[in-house]
């Protein structure tokens, strides 16, 4: 995530725990220092306020608020005080249980650069001219020209050659004497092939609609760029994304964020499809934004960036390709319909039956993204967070991603992937499990790798099972391994049980975990639950390096042996014979991932042990 702007959060009167959940708010202000030239976005019951000076707000007790900062002046970040979930570019959404004062003050910039480029799209092998434009004056000068940690130029205003197509930040970091200030451009220049076709969209651009750009006939290297529309303005607009490109030629779908770093929106309430679909769609029912249309056109290495979806709601209406329509109880913000090597990044699903499904594939990347509070129609189990079908040979990898509230009784993140890596992932609340990792009809064998994730189990819930690792048909026969390591799990409800293994043929390997338990360490009956007792032990499993931890975070070291859970398992022996991925990253909120200091050699998601 951009790291923009330094601003400061005091809560005053009570003290603040960790989170934004209900009934942890006692306070009632909440006071916000922010450098100017950013906005404080406050929204709560129909009302979103834009505050761009000096403003405060009265809100009533059990309203529904959620807080955004964004800041243009500097690259150094603070993170809110004792807020897991308010970051930049980031909501922290919460109910409180009385009446809240916001109030907002704006300081003076102390710190403004600004990236300019002599052409933001470029080809490539052809120079693009880098420059910067402030009122400060600087000594030396850093230039990162794809913003992945390594120097490319320490000149003033260099000339920099890109050799790969693609979307591009750039980083400069500029020094004043030995104080460092940094800044972060996304979206700066778009590089393609010769050959390629580039279209904008949105205020003053080439195309003002997507409804003027054949989205659904796109061709390898061909890029679009959304461009966000003025004061947070979404596009009422169905997308359907489809085309051929290749590993090395993708098509490139990006959102451009609007000067406060917030993307383009795609609502689907009353959304119109685009009319030149007409023969390509069907089922426009279950999406706002479509990739690939099985039965018809298979979409293939296409990049999805920094788009913002919400509203596919049961009954909300639209008007589809022929007549007026409303979406079903499946619908999703962005669904992936047939497809292959397809990259989502930096998503924001919210407000939707399901965030995203992706059904027909054969392999896809979540990354960097936000999905939360979906499944609208409640008291339904059919929609989730996120829900992965797959067919034979299907590898889903999942990185680096918040996955918040679900507001009905579904799965937080499901998956029938035949190979599925979830990885350095942040996910808390929901009513039911918080993995659901079941069998798929065509693959007989499905492996997991669940590593380097935090998992927070909260009230209320309606089932108590943290992990499902099995089958949901009884009929189909599954087979398979969990490999299940340096993960953080915190359950902070009683009756919670950390796996539910159903099937005869499957195992589960844990290792360098860190379990929490708010009320009472389960015994091993209570962490493991067996679906079918009847039909005798369906499952093994062997692990070592699990710390339990008690309310008051009491290390306990805890060896148990029912179930064979748990027991003495020589971990570099086992890491020889069976390859395993490394333990490179840990999740950061405002960054996505950053690199882990002992490669997963420690306990648990982060190497010093933080829950943030």
């Amino acid at each position: 995530m951009k790291r923009i702007g330094k601003f400061l959060c005091f809560f005053v009167f009570l003290n603040i725990l960790l989170g934004c959940s209900k009934d942890q708010f006692e306070f009632n202000e909440l006071y916000l220092v922010v450098q100017s030239g950013g906005e404080v976005v406050v929204s709560y019951g129909n009302k979103k306020e834009h505050c761009r000076e000096k403003c405060a707000y009265l809100i009533p007790s059990n309203s529904n608020v959620s807080l955004a900062v964004h800041n243009l002046s500097s690259s150094i970040f603070d993170k809110w005080e004792g807020s897991s979930l308010c970051s930049l570019n980031s909501e922290c959404s919460f109910v409180f249980n009385k009446d809240l004062k916001i109030s907002a003050n704006f300081i003076p910039n102390q710190f403004s650069i600004n990236i300019t480029v002599d052409k933001d799209q470029g080809i490539i092998n052809n120079p693009i001219q880098f420059g910067y434009t402030s009122e400060s004056e600087f000594s030396r000068w850093e230039w990162d020209f794809e913003n992945d940690g390594i120097i490319d130029s320490t000149e003033k205003k260099p000339i920099h050659i890109y050799k790969k197509m693609g979307n591009y930040n750039v980083k400069i970091s500029a020094y004043k004497g030995n104080v460092k200030f940094s800044k972060v451009a996304e979206s700066v220049v778009v590089i393609t092939e010769p050959t390629a076709r580039v279209y904008n969209i949105g205020p003053n651009k080439e195309y003002y609609s997507t409804h003027e750009v054949p989205l659904h006939k796109l061709n390898s290297g061909d890029v679009v760029r959304i461009f966000a529309r003025e004061d947070r303005a979404a596009y009422y607009e169905k997308l359907y994304i489809t085309g051929t490109g290749t590993k090395f030629k993708p098509i490139l779908v990006i959102g451009i964020s609007d000067k406060y770093g917030n993307p383009p929106i795609f609502d689907g309430e009353n959304a119109s499809a685009n009319n030149m679909y007409g023969k390509y769609l069907w089922n426009e029912d279950r999406q706002i934004i479509l990739i690939g249309q099985y039965g018809r056109q298979k979409a293939e290495h296409i990049y999805v960036e920094n788009i913002e979806v919400r509203n596919a709601i049961k009954n909300v209406p639209f008007i589809g390709t022929i007549k007026p329509m409303k979406y079903l109880n499946n619908a999703a913000g962005i669904r992936v319909g047939f497809a292959s090597a397809i990259t989502l990044n930096k998503i924001i699903s919210y407000n939707n039956e399901n965030g995203l499904f992706a059904s027909h594939y054969d392999s896809i990347t979540l990354k960097n993204s936000k999905i939360y509070n979906n499944g609208v129609s409640k008291y339904s189990t059919q929609a989730h967070n996120i829900y992965f079908d797959n067919i034979k040979g299907s590898v889903a990898i999942v990185e680096f991603n918040y996955i918040g509230e679900l507001l009905n009784d579904g799965q937080q993140f499901k998956s029938r992937a035949e190979t599925l890596i979830f990885r350095y992932n942040w996910v808390e609340g929901g009513k039911n499990s918080i993995l659901d990792l079941v069998e798929s009809p065509k693959s007989k064998i499905s492996n997991a790798y669940v590593y380097g994730n935090t998992l927070i189990k909260k009230d209320p819930v309606n089932n108590y099972r943290i992990i499902h690792f099995g089958g949901d048909n009884s009929k189909v026969p599954r087979s398979g391994t969990l490999y299940f390591y340096n993960n953080s799990i915190y359950s902070n409800t009683d009756k919670s049980y950390l796996f539910q293994l159903d099937e005869k043929n499957i195992k589960l390997i844990a290792y360098n975990n860190s379990f929490h338990f708010k009320f009472s360490i389960p015994s091993a009956g209570e962490l493991i639950s067996d679906k079918y007792p009847k039909v005798g032990k369906r499952f093994r499993i062997s692990g070592m390096n699990n710390l339990f931890l008690d309310g008051h975070d009491n290390i306990i070291n805890s060896v148990q042996t029912e179930f064979n859970l748990f027991n003495s398992l020589n971990h570099e022996a086992f890491i020889k014979t069976k390859t395993l991925y490394p333990v490179l990253f840990q999740y950061n909120e405002d960054r996505g991932g950053e690199v882990r200091l002992d490669q997963g050699q420690g306990i648990g998601a982060s190497y010093d042990g933080r829950l943030d």
